[in-house]
């Protein structure tokens, strides 16, 4: 059968559209032959050095201490912070240290079973075998790093430390000032030993629990040549627990603990010893003591009625009742104080009310008292500064025997 013309040049070009085909295809690699991109070469100027799901272990040497490292054996927090910065080299650069401090050996357990192994001095580090030989970084643009390769061996342990019970302190020494235990309650006094008030119990709890649980920055094992003959902080139980300082590096001696015979850097205590135990005065006696004041200023001492009266002082009580029992005819403080008294709402707050109110005489501030008391008995009182003498004092003693029947605050 004879093809048509048109066809037969038809079918020859689909010939030659399939051979083009099939030879720009072979030139092509194909999908399955690609290789994956290799780890070290995620992205520009980061190079992954090994995965950190595939450690094993990390041996750490410093000068002439060595420790290896499992992770379920050593302080997590430390062997991870530490892989963290192995795993991965930013910008690597040759590098080449003559006299290591120390070494530090990565064994994995991926397929090679290698361990890879660097060495690091004062300031740099450098891997000496694996893909990356040759290859490292200096710490002079990181000092967090340097200060971590510089912990040495004690920087795998630990950061976090017990030192003592809150519970079991007696007397606790600051530069400035100091805090002392008395049946259970702390007081502070001033540098020169002079008491200032008793001290807020969460203020104080809060504190004590963070000196008792020491949180190192970073151990500086190579600083212990320092002299550390300024103490900044002492803690007295059974026996004295002493902070010294040198510059920003602390020293503690008192306790067993090995790891405290280390010169640390301790953000934390930084800021614990910056405190001035003046601030920790319970607020409630601070007030109380400024509102009895009569040389403070009127605003001041309405100024802490009126804080009391936010923090609903029980503590403030015996202070509220002296200014509702002062004898005096300037009532402003007065009515400020009625009103801390209705807002702290216990049986004592509410009993002091009623017992002024039954040995006032006709007055605004009886007025003031028994419109403070009529509401939590739920009582009307109507009499005003109109209503005659005796309607009011018969208001006044039925308001007085609802109290007793049913005393709010119960």
């Amino acid at each position: 059968m004879k093809l048509h013309f048109g066809l037969k040049i038809f079918l020859a070009i689909l010939i030659l559209a399939g051979v083009s085909y099939l030879i720009y295809r072979d030139d092509r690699p194909s999908v399955e032959k690609q290789k994956p991109v290799p780890l070290e070469v995620v992205s520009s100027g980061k190079s992954n050095v090994f995965d950190v799901t595939h450690v094993l272990s990390l041996t750490w040497s410093f000068r002439q201490k060595k420790i290896y490292c499992l992770l379920s054996k050593c302080d997590p927090w430390s062997f991870k912070r530490r892989l963290a910065i192995l795993s991965v080299l930013e910008n690597p650069i040759d590098v080449s240290i003559s006299q290591p401090l120390g070494e530090v050996s990565v064994g994995l357990t991926d397929e090679s079973r290698v361990a890879l192994q660097g060495v690091y001095d004062d300031k740099s580090f450098v891997w000496v075998t694996g893909p990356f030989k040759g290859k490292g970084f200096l710490f002079e643009n990181n000092l967090n790093v340097k200060n971590i390769f510089m912990e040495g061996v004690e920087g795998l342990a630990d950061h976090k430390i017990p030192i003592c019970k809150p519970e079991s302190l007696t007397q606790v020494t600051l530069e400035s000032s100091s805090l002392h235990r008395e049946n259970g309650k702390w007081f502070v006094f001033s540098k020169e030993g002079k008491e200032l008030g008793p001290a807020g119990h969460e203020t104080v709890t809060e504190w004590l629990n963070q000196v008792c649980n020491l949180q190192i920055t970073y151990f500086v094992p190579d600083e212990k040549q320092l002299k550390f003959e300024n103490s900044v902080l002492t803690i007295k139980q059974k026996s004295d627990i002493t902070f010294s300082k040198q510059g920003s590096i602390y020293f503690v001696s008192g306790i067993e603990n090995k790891l405290t015979h280390i010169p640390f850097t301790s953000d934390s205590v930084d800021h614990l010893v910056q405190v001035d135990f003046k601030n920790f005065i319970d607020p409630n006696f601070s007030y109380s003591k400024t509102m009895l004041d009569s040389t403070k200023t009127q605003q001041e001492r309405l100024g802490a009625i009126r804080e009391i009266k936010k923090l609903k002082s029980v503590a403030a009580l015996p202070a509220l009742r002296k200014i509702i029992f002062e004898k005096t005819e300037i009532d402003l403080y007065r009515y400020e104080a009625v009103d801390a008294l209705v807002e702290i709402g216990t049986y004592a707050a509410y009993k002091i009310i009623a017992e002024r109110l039954a040995e006032v005489p006709q007055s605004g501030f009886q007025l003031r008292l028994a419109r403070a008391l009529a509401p939590p008995l739920g009582e009307s009182f109507i009499s005003d500064e109109h209503t005659p003498e005796e309607p009011r004092r018969l208001e006044v003693q039925n308001l007085l025997k609802e109290y007793k029947k049913h005393p709010p605050g119960l």
